[in-house]
């Protein structure tokens, strides 16, 4: 198990990446390398003293030293996996930037999925791929890659290089332990609100829409008052959080129903691995969304009437009386 954080690495790597690809000369570029690869070996020199090895350190650490690594062996041309990875995705680059090549901007990010970002902007394409990509073929880096560059552009995405992604994909599985880290246990959760019992509805919502075929989850009100993530369902757990800012008397059944019936469609379609993306919420999940019969007015509710209600009612109080 991972147990040891490098201290300030995660903001050294923002650091190194931001001011080495707006730098003012080349000459900035290499003295601020020259200083980070002695710096580097150092941090390695005193792992190695300390009998501390590369998998005790914690994930975002572990990515951290690839990524910085990684960028200043590019920058000496020096062999690196990172640097293999790079020139492969740098050759497609062009093709879809004919009048002007921009930069590659790379990292990788400690995700156990296969879970991706690629964002375009000032000449620069900012490229954050999984650290699991490094457990794939060659071919996928460069292929992921396209993919994403062709839906930033909003153009269509070859059926070939979809059927490429997803035969490489084919062999991938995320390691043990790759789940939602466990903040509450399960014997914690409460189903039974002020206002609401979530068992008391999950069994109504059972009966109407899913024919009683559910079995009852580890249910409950989060601890917290949550206003960004209204319910959230950790198929791994089995566990099916609503968050407790629902649990108020000025909020109508129908909205908790709602949300409670959306969480419980995650355990109908589960999340899946399509072309290097997590698909949530894909076409048969918002059709059967569509089932719930005040889908409309949820919507309404959610969209207007609950940022009006917590900005008067919530946010004056720290707390739900």
């Amino acid at each position: 198990m991972s147990t040891y954080r490098l201290s300030g690495i995660l903001k050294a790597q923002r650091e190194v990446f931001r001011h080495y690809y707006d730098p003012p000369s080349t000459a900035s570029r290499n003295r601020l390398l020259s200083y980070w690869k002695k710096e580097l070996q150092t941090i390695e020199r005193i792992l190695r003293e300390a009998r501390v090895l590369e998998q005790d350190l914690n994930a975002n650490s572990r990515c951290a030293l690839f990524n910085l690594n990684g960028l200043v062996a590019l920058h000496f041309q020096e062999a690196h996996p990172y640097v293999n990875m790079y020139r492969r995705i740098e050759r497609i680059i062009p093709h879809h930037f004919p009048s002007r090549k921009p930069v590659l901007v790379l990292q990788l990010s400690p995700s156990q999925h296969l879970r991706h970002r690629l964002r375009i902007q000032n000449g620069k394409i900012y490229l954050q791929l999984s650290v699991q990509v490094l457990e794939l073929s060659d071919d996928y880096p460069p292929a992921i890659t396209e993919y994403l560059i062709l839906r930033a552009q909003k153009r269509p995405v070859p059926p070939e290089l979809k059927a490429q992604i997803a035969r490489l994909e084919k062999s991938f599985s995320p390691p043990p332990g790759a789940t939602v880290p466990e903040r509450v246990s399960p014997i914690q959760l409460q189903p039974r609100g002020r206002f609401f019992n979530l068992e008391e509805i999950f069994r109504q919502l059972n009966r109407d829409y899913f024919q009683n075929t559910l079995a009852l989850p580890h249910l409950g009100w989060t601890q917290r008052f949550s206003r960004r993530r209204l319910g959230f369902y950790d198929s791994q757990r089995n566990l099916l959080n609503i968050s407790r800012i629902l649990d108020h008397p000025a909020i109508p059944r129908f909205v908790v129903e709602g949300i409670l019936f959306h969480e419980m469609l995650h355990m109908v379609y589960p999340i899946r691995i399509q072309n290097g993306r997590r698909v949530v919420h894909g076409k048969e999940f918002k059709e059967a969304e569509k089932h719930f019969s005040k889908h409309r007015e949820l919507q309404h509710w959610l969209k207007n009437e609950l940022p009006r209600l917590l900005g008067q009612t919530y946010k004056r109080k720290r707390s739900i009386p």
